[in-house]
């Protein structure tokens, strides 16, 4: 049931959401019966939600994004975290997932750096301005679609 609200909000209010539960702006929530709650959400003013997962159309926040609106906002979101260790779970695990991603990005651009940086040391400055002159020519040429670097340089 949670997942059809989650699914319905954006990538934005989806994170927003997840990092306002993580600091703990969900406050007072009251549980109605096993589908419906309601809770006060701190952004820049405390906003009332109501979120049904039964009927998630009838969700509500009265943010300035949400009100009389159908959308799926951060604050509803960050509702549905604070009742939903499942769906807590999978965000969790999902931002793990992202985070050990970008360090092993990190990692290959810091080695690439490194790699690129030891052969650059190694020119000689006519071959240094030489490379840097044929960079430049290939990106002043890149839409060119006539343009063929193979007739013009022989590396």
């Amino acid at each position: 049931m949670v997942d059809k609200l989650l699914n319905d909000a954006s990538y934005r209010s989806y994170w927003r959401g997840y990092e306002y539960f993580k600091e703990g702006r969900v406050k007072n929530i009251q549980r109605f019966d096993g589908t419906t709650y309601s809770a006060i959400v701190s952004g820049c003013e405390d906003y009332h939600v109501r979120i049904d997962f039964a009927h998630p159309r009838k969700s509500t926040c009265d943010c300035p994004h949400a009100e009389g609106r159908r959308v799926v906002c951060k604050h509803k979101v960050a509702l549905a975290f604070a009742v939903s260790p499942e769906a807590l779970k999978k965000a969790d695990d999902i931002m793990e997932e992202q985070l050990r991603y970008q360090a092993e990005r990190e990692q290959r651009e810091h080695e690439q750096y490194k790699r690129i940086k030891k052969k650059v040391m190694e020119m000689s400055l006519e071959d240094l301005r030489d490379y840097v002159i044929y960079q430049m020519i290939e990106d002043e040429n890149r839409d060119d679609p006539n343009y063929d670097d193979e007739e013009f340089f022989d590396w």
